[in-house]
């Protein structure tokens, strides 16, 4: 597992601890489209690896149990 990979897990636990469940999905949901959609533009060309990694651990997260993307 990559720092990046762990780093976005946890960003997701606090926000789970902080907010509840719910807002950690929303976030995952949005911030995934969000990250989907920078793929398309130069920075997201720059940071693709990062990105798709973030995208990962998005999905699995919301595979678990949210509502699909």
């Amino acid at each position: 597992m990559t720092d990046h990979v762990r780093l976005e897990q946890q960003r997701l636990h606090y926000i789970a601890a902080r907010d509840g469940e719910r807002a950690a999905d929303d976030f995952a949901r949005r911030t995934y489209r969000q990250y989907r959609q920078a793929l398309k533009t130069n920075y997201g060309r720059a940071y693709r690896r990062e990105l798709l990694a973030s995208c990962l651990v998005f999905r699995q997260h919301l595979h678990r149990g949210a509502t699909p993307l």
